[in-house]
């Protein structure tokens, strides 16, 4: 474990609260000059709480962004990992990052926003800030051995145990015990949750009527979309969120309809499927041929290429499957369901050709995805907005919306 890297990450913004989640994770596993990370991803997912999904794309993520770099592919054996290294350069660049805007007192540059002002949290005490808030004393901040979530799990049960008492009811403690099981549930996927104060937190959530916490969850994907379409990289406390009742500075949602919905090909409701579909994990692959470990042994080919050529043709079946209609009857479409071309409701149209479109077409090279088949007579296509920003930055903010509403369909 290096707590000289878990250190640093704790000061570093990653945008979300899963991204910090694991990256700490992951310089458990590490020395002190960021090499011998191993864990596979099914242990990753165990000890954070994310799903094994999200993990696999958060490790692609951080591996195309070059924190991570690969020394050794997984395999296929089982209960091998693949071997990484942290890019020390590139982990302290990210630190760098953070600007001018996030000192002691977070004061930030925002104007006008339509999810209101101080997103940026105003905490000015010195124990929450790691070099002190007007850098008199450094304030080490020790890394727990344990991983975070089962220490905060203890902390909310030993919290609740202090504040049951002997009058309530057994109808009452189930009401509550209900209400904080919820919390547990939505809590997580807030982009401040490892350094949340569970106490103001817990306060917020149990001063909010029943109807008031489903609204705020319900509204959570929202929030922090609209937050991102601004630019903004900081994102206020979810206990600001809940006591000043941010969600309902939104616009009313959009209600879908109440069946699927015939997506026009390279639509809105298509491309938003068809990024759904790659999402998931890349399928099995089959193995190299002979003739191809010969190429790579004459270095006429490079393992990586053969491998993503074959991830492209093998790695999403069902993809390939909407890419192949779309050559053969364009005017087709593609049936899709209300929620999923909900997500799409915000792409931008991209021109065929354009710098725009072949930022989006390297994107996919890198990510090993297969890219879209001839357009023919399309000459636009859509995809998530940029807002000035990288595919990569629109792209995660998409699988957060996909996984927040897909959390909420398995709730119900």
């Amino acid at each position: 474990m290096s707590i000289g890297i878990m250190s640093r990450i704790f000061r570093t913004p990653f945008g979300t609260s899963s991204r910090k989640m694991l990256a700490v994770r992951l310089a458990d596993f590490a020395d002190d000059e960021g090499r011998g990370i191993w864990p596979t991803v099914a242990r990753l997912s165990r000890e954070t709480d994310l799903s094994e999904r999200t993990v696999q794309r958060l490790l692609r993520e951080f591996v195309s962004e070059g924190l991570l770099v690969v020394v050794r592919e997984n395999t296929g054996r089982r209960g091998e990992g693949t071997r990484y290294d942290f890019d020390m350069k590139v982990l302290h660049d990210l630190g760098a990052q953070k600007g001018d805007s996030d000192g002691c007192h977070h004061v930030g540059g925002d104007t006008v926003s339509p999810v209101g002002t101080g997103d940026i949290d105003d905490t000015t005490g010195d124990a929450e800030c790691v070099h002190g808030c007007h850098h008199d004393t450094l304030t080490v901040i020790e890394p727990p051995i344990e991983p975070l979530t089962e220490r905060d799990a203890r902390e909310r049960a030993d919290e609740i145990r202090s504040e049951e008492t002997s009058s309530q009811t057994p109808n009452e403690q189930k009401s509550k015990k209900a209400i904080e099981k919820d919390l547990k549930r939505v809590h997580p996927d807030w982009p401040t949750y490892v350094d949340d104060s569970d106490a103001e937190v817990r306060k917020a959530w149990f001063a909010l009527s029943d109807g008031e916490r489903e609204e705020a969850a319900e509204r959570m994907g929202d929030y922090v979309a609209a937050v991102k379409s601004l630019g903004r990289q900081r994102f206020c406390r979810f206990s600001t969120y809940l006591s000043e009742k941010r969600w309902q500075k939104l616009p009313p949602p959009v209600k879908a309809d109440s069946g699927p919905t015939r997506a026009p090909t390279f639509g809105k409701a298509w491309m938003a499927a068809r990024l759904a579909l790659l999402s998931e994990p890349s399928a099995r692959l089959s193995p190299l041929t002979a003739f191809q470990e010969r190429l790579i042994a004459s270095g006429q080919q490079s393992r990586d290429d053969l491998i993503r050529e074959k991830q492209q043709k093998q790695g999403w079946p069902k993809v390939n499957m909407m890419h192949e209609q779309a050559e053969r009857d364009p005017r087709k479409g593609d049936v899709v369901s209300p929620e999923i071309a909900s997500l799409g409701g915000r792409f931008e149209a991209v021109r065929v050709g354009s710098d725009e479109w072949e930022s989006w077409k390297h994107e996919h090279a890198e990510r090993g995805w297969p890219w879209l088949p001839d357009t023919g007579r399309h000459e636009w296509v859509y995809f998530p907005r940029l807002d000035g920003g990288k595919p990569s930055d629109a792209l995660s903010a998409f699988f957060e919306k996909l996984e927040h509403m897909q959390g909420r369909e398995a709730a119900e």
